[in-house]
């Protein structure tokens, strides 16, 4: 074999490895590529493992009101707000306006209204939040630990739970009540006993008015011009709407004129919302402004900030 035909070979084979190589290197480039893509397209976020994702980030909104209602009748310092079977339950509270109403969301009418007061002689409570269970009404008395069941049309059932905490807020998941104290801590119990299966801390006190929504609780905030979105696992805060451009919301609080009220309707998907002693009740919609991150928002910091 002479030197030309052995030169020939041994280039051959360079040429032959180096092809191999890029080959190969290409290859690994697209799978890279491909897999990077897939991943952002079933998550629609960043990687668990991305320096721009942070844990603590909440969303902040604006509330859309699509129209505005009469908040009717002589008792409207409202403590629970509810929509069931395409009608708005309202209780109200303070000793001697304490009242269950069912309103029509159509127009604000009052059509049934019961004064609590006419059920207890010279013992009457103060009323505070209600959910609906089984087609019963329940309702929280503030300080006086006990809940007491009615009827849709109001009528007294002699059935009630006593509780060791005060009574604010009532909502309800597919199996539990969940109730506020007024403190940071939202309580799950169960629906048969109201003892409680658990509770989470939300990091921020003062909690009043709730209502749950496909896996998040919305609660007001006592003396605060915005609403909580929470999630009903861990507690943590994930949202905050802020309400403070209603007039519900530049009413003069030191007479108790304070945001309390949230009911949502599933059949438009929209939600009802009110003040005690708030002339009117809003139907709206919670429309998301911008994203935060905020390190800090299991303390009373993250409160301060603008919904702008």
């Amino acid at each position: 074999m002479n030197n030309k035909r052995i030169y020939t070979i041994i280039i051959g084979l360079v040429l032959a490895i180096l092809l191999i190589l890029f080959a190969c290197n290409t290859q690994k480039k697209s799978g890279s590529e491909l897999d990077d893509g897939q991943d952002d397209t079933s998550t629609g976020t960043p990687p668990a493992s991305s320096p721009d994702q942070d844990p603590d980030a909440i969303d902040l909104y604006r509330v859309e009101v699509i129209r505005r209602l009469p908040h009717n009748g002589d008792r409207i310092f409202t403590q629970g707000f509810e929509i069931h079977d395409g009608y708005l339950y309202e209780s109200t509270g303070r000793t001697a306006e304490t009242a269950l109403k069912k309103i029509d969301p159509a127009n604000g009418e009052i059509l049934l209204q019961q004064n609590l007061e006419e059920y207890f002689s010279g013992d009457m409570y103060f009323g505070e939040g209600i959910t609906i269970w089984k087609e019963k009404i329940i309702h929280l008395s503030w300080q006086k630990k006990i809940a007491y069941f009615y009827t849709l049309d109001f009528k007294k059932t002699g059935r009630e739970f006593h509780y060791d905490t005060e009574g604010w807020g009532l909502t309800h998941n597919d199996s539990s009540l969940i109730m506020s104290d007024g403190s940071r801590f939202i309580h799950f119990r169960d629906p048969e006993t109201f003892e409680t299966k658990r509770t989470i801390d939300v990091g921020v006190e003062n909690l009043n008015e709730l209502e749950y929504v496909n896996g998040s609780i919305y609660a007001n905030v006592w003396f605060e011009d915005f609403i909580l979105v929470i999630d009903e696992i861990s507690g943590a805060v994930t949202g905050k709407i802020d309400a403070s451009e209603l007039f519900c919301s530049q009413l003069n609080k030191q007479t108790g004129a304070v945001l309390n009220g949230i009911a949502y309707d599933s059949r438009s998907e929209t939600f009802y919302i009110t003040g005690k002693k708030c002339p009117d009740i809003y139907e709206v919609i919670f429309e998301k402004k911008q994203n935060a991150l905020i390190t800090g928002h299991r303390h009373q910091d993250f409160l301060n900030l603008s919904g702008a």
